[in-house]
């Protein structure tokens, strides 16, 4: 699976990196329609359904992380992407 973000989700998220680092949680999840994402699938996985981008700060030191985390929407399968450092994005 590949998922590109556009600037606004980019900002969108980094805005949740900076509440997570302000406050006790280590997660937070940002609900997101399936057909609104640059999300390129394999064929063998089929449609997906409940897509959540998971925003997490990493231990060692409390940068940002995220991937996307969603069901197949037939087998009921979860899905996800690999995680991708939030800093990484905008080099």
């Amino acid at each position: 699976m590949r998922l590109d973000i556009d600037e606004k989700a980019y900002r969108s998220l980094e805005n949740i990196e900076r509440e997570l680092q302000d406050s006790e949680e280590r997660e937070a999840y940002l609900p997101v329609n399936p057909d609104e994402l640059d999300l390129k699938i394999p064929p063998h996985c089929g449609q997906v359904s409940d897509c959540q981008i998971r925003v997490y700060l990493r231990e060692e030191d409390d940068s940002g992380l995220f991937h996307l985390v969603g069901r197949r929407a037939g087998g009921d399968g979860l899905v996800y992407t690999n995680a991708v450092m939030l800093r990484t994005v905008a080099s």
